[in-house]
C-alpha cells in the first residue's frame, strides 16, 4: 500500500504497530466528536491533499516509505537532535549558574548584616536576630537547589526525549493529558500511547508538535541567518532568545509534570478520604510503581561493569554515615575548641540513629484511636500518603540526608572558626530533624496527619523568616512560594527517570553550598582586623636586600625576546618628557598589600623623591571596598591609581561575587559544552541574574575606586593618570576603566595577574551599558595584562587588550604572587634607567638570597 505524507505524521505521534484502525491527520478535517469512538472501519475521502500527497509519494517513492524507523536513521534527525540536547543542556547550565550565583547572594547578605555584630558570635549567649538571619540563608539556598536539581532533571529528560523516533513523545504526552499512566509509575515509556485518543487530544498533540518545532528549529535557525552579519551585540541578543526558549521548555515540561502529579494525587486523595471516613468500601492495599530489575543472566557475572556498579551502590549506601564520622574525626583532629567535636558528634550520632532504625509498617503501626469518630480507617489515606506522596519513614529519611550532611558541615565550619552560637543553631536544627523523624515513625497510620501539620507549621516558620531577613521581603517571598509550591510543600514523590542526575546535582550544590559557608566563615574571623603584614617583612632597617642592576643598554635581544623589557609610559618631570617602566607599576602594586604605616616609607625606598603617596580623602575609604594608594609625581603632573588585590578572605569573597558566573561557565568548557565563549557566553553571563531572591549591589566593590578616580580628573584635569593593580585589584582597574565616562582621555590600565572582565561585565554592568561591545573596542588601546606563567586566576574570564607573558619559576600560587611577578621583570629586564639603586627583599627571589 503506498502511505501518503500524513502517514508521517501519523507515525510521528503513535507507533503503527500499536495500531488497530487506520486514522490520518487528514481525518481531523471531517471528523466529528460523535463518531470517533465508535467508527472501527473508516475509509477517509479522497481530498486534495491526500492526491497531493500520493502525488508525491508516486513522484519520490522513498517518502512514501516514511517511517519512525526511517526518521530516527536519519542523518537530519539526528542532527535537530544534538541541537535540542546542546540548547537545553546550555539551558540546564544557566539554571544553575543562576542558582549557584543566588545561593552566593544569600551568604554575602547575611555576612553584610551581621558583620558589624561579629562580637555577638563570639558568645555562647548569641543574638536572636543574627541566627535568624543564617536561618533564612541557609533554608533559601536549600530549598533553592532542591528545586534547582528537580529542573535539571527534567533538561535531562527533554534532552533524552529528543533522541528518541517519537520526538519529544513524553512532552507531547504530558500536553495532551495523555501521560496519566507514566506520571502514576514514575516513570517516562512505561506505557504506549492510548489507542482511543479523542479528538481534542489530537488537535493538542499537532499543536504542540507546530509550537515545538517552530520555537526550538525555526526560529533559532531565523535567528542564525539574521545574526550572521550583524555587529556582536545583535548576536547577543539572539542567543538570548534561544536561551529563554531553552528555559521556558524546560520549565512548562517540569510544570506539565508537577500539574499532573497534582492532579492525580489530588484525585486518589479525594477517593482515600471518602474510604477512610467509611463513604466508600475500603480497597486492598496497593503500592507505587517500582521497577525491580530484571534477572541477571549467567553471562553477566563476568562483567567487571556489573561487579563495579554494585560496589559504588554499596559504597553510596554508607555514604552518608561515613561522610559524618568523618565530620568527627575533622573535629577532634584539627578543632580548636570543643564546638567542632560536638558538631561532629551529634551529626555522627544522627546519622547512626537513622541508619539503625529500619523501615517500619506504619500502616499497621500504632493504637492511636483517636480520630476513630471522624476517620474509621485511617489506613487508607496513610497509604496514599506512602504512595503518592513518600511520607513514609524510609523515604523521609533518604530525603533529609542531604539537609542533614549540609547542616552537619555548616556546624562544623562554625565550630572550627570559633562561632559557638552558629554551631549550635545547626546542631538544634539537626535535633529537630530527628525527632521529626522519629515521631513521623512512631505516629504509625496517622503519619499523614503529623505531615500535614508540619508541613503547615514549617512553611510558616519560613515566610516569617523571609519576612524578617530579606532586604526584598516581597520578592523574596512570592520567589520562595514558587519554590515551595515547585516542591509541592515537601510532598513531592520519588520520580525515577532521571533520579541520578538529580542525586549528582544536589550533591554537586551542597559542595559549593558548603564551600560559600567556609568562605563566609574566613571573611566574618579577619573581618575589621587591620594587619600588619608586610613583604619587607621585619622593620625596613633590619631586612636583607639585594640590588638589582641595571641591563646595558645596547642590549637591545632582551627587547626582541621579552616584550616587557622595551614598555615605557609617558609622564611630564618639570616640562620635559619622562617615561618610567613597567616594573614601577608592579612596584606601586606591591605597595598596596603594605600597612598604611609602612607605604611612605617603602615609597621612598624604592622611588627616593621621584614618586610620593598622595592622601586619600575619608569619604572614599569604606571597610566592605577594595583599598587603594593614590602614586603622584614629584611635579605632580602624573598620578598612578594603585588597586590592592586579595590579601585577606574578605577580599576573597569580593573575588568570587565579581567572577562566580566567568568561573563556572568556563569549568562547564571542561565537561563538553562550550558555553563561556563568544556571543552564547556573553548572552549567558547577561542572563545570569534571573533569581529576583537576595540582591545584592556587586557594585559597592569597587565604587569608592571608580569615585576617587572621577573625582582625581575631574579636579586634576592637567594630569596624566594611569590604573594598575595585581589580582582583584587589577580586575577592578579594569572595571573602573570601562566605567569611566569623562570627556577627558581615559588611563591607561596595566594590571598583573588579574582575570578578564569581558563576562564578568555583562554579569555587573548589563543595566548601566546597552553596548559593552563598543566600550570593550575602546578600551582595547588602552589595557595591558601582564600574566606570568602558570598563573591561573588570569585565566578566569576573557580579557580584551594586550596580554603580555613573563616566565616564572615555582607553582601556580607562587606564580600568582606580585613579588614572584616582580621579580620575574626585574631578573629578565634589569632594574629601570632612572632607579640606578634598586634593592628588593630577598624574600621576592626564588632562591631565597
Amino acid at each position: 500500500m503506498l502511505r501518503s505524507l500524513s502517514h508521517a505524521a501519523l507515525e510521528h505521534s503513535r507507533a503503527v504497530s500499536s495500531l488497530q484502525r487506520s486514522t490520518t491527520l487528514l481525518d481531523l478535517a471531517y471528523e466529528s466528536e460523535e463518531d470517533t469512538d465508535a467508527r472501527t472501519d473508516y475509509q477517509p475521502a479522497w481530498t486534495c491533499l491526500r492526491r497531493v500527497g500520493l502525488c508525491i509519494g508516486y513522484l519520490v517513492p522513498s517518502w512514501g516509505h516514511l517511517s519512525l524507523a526511517n526518521v530516527g536513521r536519519s542523518w537530519a534527525a539526528g542532527f535537530c537532535a544534538l541541537w535540542h540536547c546542546y540548547l537545553f543542556a546550555t539551558s540546564a547550565t544557566l539554571l544553575f549558574v543562576n542558582s549557584a550565583a543566588t545561593i552566593l547572594q544569600c551568604y554575602i547578605q547575611w555576612f553584610s548584616t551581621t558583620s558589624v555584630h561579629l562580637t555577638s558570635f563570639q558568645e555562647l549567649e548569641f543574638k536572636t536576630q543574627n541566627s535568624i538571619h543564617f536561618i533564612g540563608a541557609f533554608f533559601r539556598s536549600y530549598i533553592l537547589l532542591s528545586v534547582t536539581s528537580d529542573v535539571m532533571r527534567f533538561a535531562y529528560l527533554l534532552c533524552k526525549d529528543a533522541w528518541r523516533a517519537d520526538v519529544f513523545e513524553a512532552y507531547r504526552r504530558l500536553w495532551a493529558c495523555d501521560a496519566w499512566n507514566e506520571v502514576s509509575a514514575g516513570e517516562f515509556y512505561s506505557h504506549n500511547w492510548s489507542m482511543c485518543l479523542s479528538r481534542r487530544q489530537k488537535i493538542c498533540d499537532v499543536i504542540c508538535q507546530c509550537f515545538l518545532h517552530a520555537s526550538i528549529d525555526l526560529v533559532p535557525f531565523l535567528l542564525f541567518l539574521y545574526g550572521i552579519n550583524e555587529k556582536e551585540t545583535t548576536q547577543v541578543f539572539l542567543c538570548r532568545i534561544c536561551l529563554c526558549i531553552g528555559i521556558v521548555h524546560i520549565l512548562v515540561f517540569y510544570f506539565l509534570w508537577l500539574c499532573t502529579d497534582v492532579a492525580l494525587k489530588l484525585h486518589h486523595f479525594v477517593g482515600a478520604w471518602a474510604m477512610a471516613r467509611g463513604h466508600s468500601p475500603a480497597r486492598h492495599r496497593t503500592y507505587s510503581y517500582h521497577p525491580t530489575a530484571p534477572g541477571v543472566p549467567y553471562s553477566e557475572c563476568r562483567s567487571l561493569y556489573a561487579l563495579c556498579a554494585a560496589l559504588v551502590h554499596g559504597f553510596l549506601k554508607v555514604l552518608p554515615v561515613a561522610m559524618a564520622i568523618a565530620t568527627l574525626i575533622f573535629g577532634l583532629l584539627v578543632s580548636p575548641n570543643c564546638y567542632a567535636v560536638a558538631a561532629g558528634m551529634a551529626l555522627s550520632s544522627i546519622m547512626l540513629t537513622l541508619q539503625i532504625l529500619g523501615p517500619v509498617d506504619t500502616i499497621t503501626m500504632g493504637n492511636m484511636r483517636l480520630l476513630d469518630p471522624w476517620f474509621p480507617i485511617p489506613e487508607e489515606l496513610q497509604q496514599w500518603a506512602e504512595q503518592w506522596c513518600d511520607l513514609g519513614f524510609s523515604e523521609q529519611k533518604q530525603k533529609q540526608q542531604p539537609f542533614l550532611l549540609m547542616l552537619g558541615f555548616s556546624a562544623l565550619a562554625f565550630g572550627f572558626f570559633g562561632f559557638p552560637g552558629l554551631t549550635m543553631v545547626c546542631i538544634l536544627l539537626l535535633v529537630c530533624v530527628l525527632l521529626e523523624l522519629l515521631v513521623l515513625r512512631a505516629a504509625g497510620r496517622l503519619s499523614w496527619l503529623w505531615c500535614f501539620l508540619e508541613s503547615a507549621v514549617e512553611t510558616l516558620i519560613l515566610i516569617y523568616i523571609m519576612l524578617s531577613t530579606a532586604s526584598d521581603a516581597l520578592a523574596d517571598c512570592t520567589v520562595m512560594i514558587l519554590l515551595l509550591v515547585m516542591r509541592q510543600f515537601g510532598f513531592q514523590r520519588q520520580f525515577h527517570g532521571g533520579e541520578r542526575l538529580r542525586h549528582a546535582s544536589v550533591n554537586i550544590f551542597g559542595v559549593v553550598h558548603v564551600f560559600f559557608v567556609v568562605l563566609v566563615c574566613f571573611a566574618m574571623q579577619t573581618y575589621g582586623e587591620d594587619t600588619e603584614w608586610s613583604a619587607f617583612g621585619s622593620p625596613l632597617n633590619s631586612t636583607a636586600f639585594t640590588a638589582i642592576h641595571q641591563v646595558p643598554e645596547h642590549s637591545t635581544w632582551l627587547k626582541d625576546a621579552y616584550p616587557v623589557c622595551g614598555i615605557q609610559f609617558r609622564h611630564q618631570h618639570n616640562g620635559t618628557q619622562r617615561y618610567f617602566h613597567l616594573a614601577d607599576l608592579a612596584l606601586m602594586a606591591s605597595l598596596t598589600y603594605e600597612p598604611r604605616s609602612r607605604v611612605s616609607e617603602a615609597c621612598a625606598h624604592f622611588f627616593q623623591s621621584s614618586w610620593h603617596v598622595e592622601t586619600i580623602d575619608s569619604k572614599f575609604l569604606k571597610q566592605n571596598e577594595v583599598k587603594f594608594l593614590l602614586f603622584t609625581s614629584a611635579d605632580n603632573r602624573t598620578t598612578v591609581i594603585a588597586v590592592r588585590g586579595t590579601l585577606d578572605f574578605l577580599d576573597v569573597l569580593q573575588d568570587v561575587s565579581l567572577w562566580l558566573v566567568p568561573a563556572l561557565l568556563q569549568i562547564f568548557n571542561y565537561v563538553g559544552l562550550d558555553v563561556s565563549f563568544g556571543p552564547w557566553g556573553m548572552a549567558m553571563a547577561g542572563l545570569s541574574q534571573l533569581i529576583p531572591m537576595a540582591n545584592i549591589d556587586r557594585e559597592t566593590t569597587f565604587k569608592s575606586v571608580l569615585l576617587a578616580t572621577e573625582f582625581m580628573m575631574k579636579e586634576h584635569p592637567e594630569r596624566r593618570f594611569y590604573l594598575t593593580g595585581h589580582s582583584l585589584g587589577g580586575g577592578v582597574a579594569k572595571l573602573v576603566q570601562l566605567l569611566l565616562d569623562t570627556e577627558s582621555v581615559k588611563p591607561q590600565t596595566v594590571t598583573f595577574s588579574a582575570p578578564g572582565v569581558h563576562y564578568a561585565a555583562h554579569v555587573l554592568l548589563e543595566d548601566r551599558f546597552i553596548n559593552l561591545h563598543e566600550k570593550f573596542e575602546r578600551q582595547m588601546g588602552l589595557l595591558m595584562t601582564i600574566r606570568p606563567g602558570r598563573d591561573l586566576i588570569s585565566l578566569i574570564d576573557h580579557g580584551s587588550g594586550a596580554t603580555l607573558r613573563v616566565p616564572c619559576r615555582g607553582n601556580a600560587y607562587q606564580c600568582h604572587s606580585i613579588y614572584r611577578t616582580l621579580w620575574s621583570i626585574l631578573d629578565i629586564c634589569g632594574a629601570p634607567k632612572h632607579l640606578p639603586h634598586l634593592f628588593v627583599p630577598c624574600s621576592w627571589s626564588p632562591d631565597a638570597c
